[in-house]
């Protein structure tokens, strides 16, 4: 029997982005790494049509597209099209106050969710990055990647969430890409509960999980800007809608051989870079 058609959460968010590659810090990454975007998620959404206003727009005129099939919508338009160099000019473009977003379902068809972004343009938690430790001792960084040991257990630790945080509405999200599903961690009590209870999240990942190979991941800190979650209910049935400040860093892990194996697998190589050598010197004789 399939699943029906339904809207479990609008995420309104201004989000700034960056990117780690070394240990200790992150940086802003790219030209233009602040960004809006309103994100709906639930189940059998591929036939929905979701527009949106912002404050002040006579007209709905803000389309979206589907971004994950069947789970999820985002808008303004394809990913990359509203972002920009400053807070200031995201400011201007999306300005605090009611987003009004109309799909085909619920019995109305605008959906008015007040004060959901909040009052103030200093929402951003600090800049967020990761530790990585294996054995009790740090992993190095090299070439923009975490160098793990895929045979040892790691320990991912994010740094602490303290600017804007606030113990009931403070989110940390922790994200690796791996296997079937990789693996999430966040700061809530229970699973999307929006209910926050430490500043600061940590991963374990099981000896011999990994396979070498390069992994990517994501650190996120919310500022739930909207005081929690915003039952929306009466207009579009068992959804909910939350506002937030999203400062956000991604990275790359590389697992490798254990050192002895990564030794021996370079010799080889460089073995057979002198054989190439010798046999081009060969030829030219």
């Amino acid at each position: 029997m399939a699943q029906a058609q339904s809207i479990q959460f609008i995420v309104v968010d201004r989000q700034v982005n960056y990117v780690q590659s070394t240990a200790g810090t992150a940086s802003l990454a790219g030209a233009n790494p602040y960004e809006f975007v309103i994100d709906l998620n639930g189940t059998s959404l591929g036939s929905l049509t979701f527009t949106f206003k912002k404050p002040g727009d006579a007209i709905t005129n803000y389309t979206s597209f589907e971004r994950d099939p069947g789970k999820e919508w985002q808008a303004p338009g394809p990913q990359g099209a509203y972002q920009f160099a400053n807070m200031a000019s995201l400011q201007s473009a999306f300005p605090d106050g009611a987003y009004t977003i109309q799909t085909n379902l619920g019995t109305t068809s605008l959906l008015s969710i007040p004060n959901l972004i909040g009052g103030t343009n200093d929402g951003f938690a600090n800049m967020p990055f990761l530790t990585g430790t294996q054995n009790g001792n740090p992993v190095s960084w090299s070439l923009g990647k975490m160098l793990v040991d895929p045979t040892q257990e790691l320990t991912l630790t994010s740094t602490t969430f303290t600017t804007n945080y606030v113990t009931a509405t403070g989110r940390i999200g922790l994200w690796l890409d791996y296997g079937v599903s990789g693996q999430q961690v966040t700061n809530e009590t229970v699973p999307n509960n929006f209910i926050f209870n430490a500043a600061t999240v940590q991963m374990q990942i099981a000896a011999n999980t990994l396979t070498p190979g390069i992994y990517g991941g994501g650190l996120e800190f919310n500022n739930v800007t909207s005081g929690g979650l915003v039952n929306l209910n009466a207009n579009i049935p068992g959804a909910n809608g939350v506002g937030v400040y999203t400062a956000y860093t991604s990275f790359q892990i590389q697992a490798i051989p254990e050192p002895s194996t990564y030794a021996a697998i370079l010799g080889v190589v460089a073995l057979g870079g002198v054989m190439i050598r010798r046999r081009r010197i060969a030829t030219v004789k």
